[in-house]
């Protein structure tokens, strides 16, 4: 039986994953609140979690890359390939494996930094509109004109 606190079926629980969804059914065997619903609301469907810092997300993608290259370069040692060919081809296929097999984590690491930008082009537009905003009065405490009418703005002649 489905408690009303936690209804899954309108979810899409492939952003989600297996673990989500076992701890949703074993609550619900229980009968009790499910404990992942508060963070399947937070999921964007077909997209990593989005809660996660920009570091964590750069830091997953670039280990995971990592982990790719160090597996492609024990295989190709334990294939016999022991010369620079094994560091151009693990490099090579890891590059089209991670391709394939990391692109949530290269999503959600585009979505971190997307973010992180954002964020910054926020913050730099409220710092310059506070500057302008005190450098004009300044102005017009100085000269006692309006603001943006000062001698310095007109172009030559």
């Amino acid at each position: 039986m489905q408690t009303p606190q936690c209804r899954l079926s309108k979810v899409n629980l492939s952003a989600v994953g297996r673990n989500w969804l076992r701890i949703a059914r074993v609550a619900q065997r229980r009968n009790r609140p499910c404990r992942a619903r508060r963070t399947l609301k937070n999921v964007a469907p077909g997209s990593g979690n989005t809660n996660r810092s920009p570091s964590r997300a750069f830091a997953t993608y670039n280990l995971l890359r990592l982990g790719l290259l160090a597996a492609c370069l024990g295989i190709g040692w334990l294939a016999g390939v022991h010369s620079i060919w094994l560091i151009v081809g693990s490099l090579f296929v890891s590059g089209v494996l991670s391709w394939f097999l990391l692109r949530r984590q290269r999503e959600a690491m585009g979505a971190a930094v997307e973010q992180t930008v954002e964020r910054s082009r926020v913050r730099f537009a409220a710092r310059a509109a506070s500057e302008d905003s005190y450098v004009d009065a300044l102005e017009t405490q100085q000269t006692g004109a309006e603001p943006g009418s000062v001698s310095g703005d007109q172009p030559a002649s």
